[in-house]
């Protein structure tokens, strides 16, 4: 629907975690986290919209959907250092709900518990260096291309 009504697309389409990785290193509410999903990312103009349909596990996309149905829940924000962003933000209290390795090998993303203070949980993503940020084609990663 989004691209025959809208020309949204195309669209890059993932399970996550991605097969064969093993260096997710998944955290969900403070322990280690087992949470699976599917994830579509397209490109908005400069903006990249990312949907996600959550696997059967806990999170926080899961916990979500059952509090409020489909909706907004996260904006993010590429950094260039997650840890730095968490230690400021932890020092104002927020602290993060859910975090892993990103689809990208050499990334990394927090989800920080925003959502009581701005309505929606803001992400923070460390891309690799030299990278313009944006989730990369699954053929872009079997290609080795995703670096």
């Amino acid at each position: 629907m989004l691209t025959r009504c809208f020309g949204m697309g195309p669209w890059r389409v993932f399970d996550w975690p991605p097969a064969g990785r093993t260096d997710m290193n998944r955290m969900y509410r403070g322990a280690p986290g087992d949470f699976t999903g599917r994830m579509a990312f397209t490109q908005l103009g400069p903006v990249e919209l990312e949907l996600i349909q959550p696997g059967a596990e806990s999170s926080i996309w899961a916990d979500f959907l059952a509090e409020h149905g489909p909706g907004l829940h996260h904006l993010r924000f590429n950094v260039p250092d997650v840890n730095e962003v968490i230690a400021e933000m932890a020092g104002h209290g927020i602290g993060v709900t859910q975090a892993a390795n990103g689809i990208r090998p050499g990334t990394c993303w927090a989800n920080l518990d925003t959502e009581g203070l701005l309505g929606f949980t803001m992400e923070i993503m460390q891309p690799v260096p030299g990278t313009d940020g944006l989730t990369p084609s699954p053929e872009e990663l079997a290609d080795g291309g995703g670096e």
